[in-house]
């Protein structure tokens, strides 16, 4: 999955197969896994977590089997996203991973968030070049944006990776220096509700690893005099005055009239209105999929079409309080059991501290976002766990790398 995600974000334009609808790379890999995932379905001992996330799946479903009665493939290709990360999520569940697939996964995502950042170094020199392939990467005219956000939220996981081997000095050398890179890119790419974000995230991420505070206050020092020795002789120098403004555009916006986030609150509420007005069946499934997110603001008297850029908002009107319920006790259910479980002594990348701290950043992030393929893994991989070792949440006397080894042998 992380392989795909970065090959989207280095190709731009996605090549298809043109069979009456048009199927990505993404689409042909999600069908497999989830028919993978449903045929083990007969292999896995159910849990808690399994059953939850069926529900939220049986929703998914039901909806989409309605949208394709009544709107035909329009249906499909709005529950793409939702497929992929259902699929995704559900695959992971029915294994049991040892402490080196865990490894695995951490460098590869380590790597991927380093190729990533040549790719927006060199989007950037482009642009500052005035290459003609420059605009492709310009978004409602802010080109500094070269990722889009739900490319950048995977840098700021990589982010939070990279903090927490840093301050546990565990995991290759490079990542150290990768921490305080990726920090300015985040800044620099200006989407603002993942600056908030990774503020969140991190602050979860040290409040979780008391011992290590004083080492995180130090990296955080390091990343601001790193980015000002970098950025400082530039701006004074003028080479950058476009991201100046547009930092400083961006930064005004928060909490004006006009600001996204305003928008996005009008829309929300607009839409919200047409659910809870639709009668109990809407409100217990939703509408089904392919219906149109058509609304009216009142408050600037104007029609709009677009997706509610909410999760929550999309999965209450899609799969009602059924589908949305489950699969915020699926979140809830992570959450509570990643922060319950004892830290281990052996040094571990993607232990429960960092899965914590990933979940909650995803948890803000659906606020104003949409799910997308690459916000699988921390979920999937807390609730695997919880799933293969739920005794160990109350009992205390087990470490969390002692459950990963142990995730093989009960398969």
């Amino acid at each position: 999955m992380i392989w795909v995600f970065l090959l989207e974000a280095i190709i731009i334009v996605q090549p298809s197969l043109p069979l009456g609808v048009n199927l990505f790379i993404p689409d042909l890999l999600f069908l497999l896994i989830g028919a993978a995932g449903l045929l083990r379905l007969f292999v896995t001992k159910l849990r808690w977590p399994h059953y939850l996330w069926l529900i939220f799946g049986a929703m998914l479903a039901f909806s989409f089997a309605l949208g394709v009665l009544k709107f035909g493939s329009k249906s499909g290709v709005e529950l793409r996203p939702y497929f992929y990360f259902w699929a995704g999520v559900w695959y992971l569940m029915t294994f049991r991973l040892s402490s080196a697939d865990l490894e695995t996964i951490a460098r590869s995502w380590m790597f991927a968030s380093a190729v990533m950042v040549v790719i927006a170094c060199f989007r950037w020199l482009a642009l500052a070049a005035g290459l003609e392939i420059t605009h492709y990467w310009n978004e409602g005219g802010q080109s500094l944006r070269v990722f889009t956000s739900t490319q950048t939220f995977f840098l700021v996981q990589g982010f939070i990776i990279g903090l927490y081997a840093r301050l546990n000095k565990i995991g290759p050398a490079w990542w150290s220096g990768l921490v305080p890179i990726l920090f300015i890119c985040i800044v620099v790419l200006q989407h603002r509700t993942l600056w908030v974000m990774a503020f969140v995230s991190t602050a979860v991420l040290v409040l979780a690893a008391g011992k290590v505070r004083s080492r995180a206050l130090t990296g955080a020092l390091a990343a601001a005099v790193i980015g000002a020795v970098v950025l400082t002789p530039l701006l004074l120098g003028g080479k950058l005055d476009r991201l100046q403004q547009s930092l400083s555009r961006s930064v005004e916006e928060v909490g004006q009239q006009n600001s996204t986030m305003t928008w996005r609150v009008q829309s929300w509420q607009a839409l919200v209105q047409q659910w809870a007005t639709s009668g109990p069946l809407v409100n217990l499934a939703g509408f089904p999929f392919g219906s149109g997110f058509n609304r009216r603001i009142e408050a600037s008297q104007t029609e709009l079409t677009q997706s509610p850029h909410s999760q929550y908002v999309t999965m209450l009107l899609r799969t009602g309080l059924v589908g949305l319920l489950a699969m915020l006790a699926a979140y809830a259910f992570a959450i509570r059991g990643m922060w319950r479980w004892p830290h281990s002594r052996a040094a571990q990348v993607l232990d429960n501290k960092v899965l914590l701290a990933l979940l909650l950043g995803q948890v803000f992030f659906f606020l104003t976002y949409a799910a997308e393929y690459n916000m699988i893994l921390p979920l999937g991989l807390a609730l695997t766990l919880l799933a293969a070792q739920p005794v160990t949440l109350r009992s205390g006397s087990a470490g969390l790398a002692r459950a990963f080894n142990n995730w093989g042998a009960q398969a």
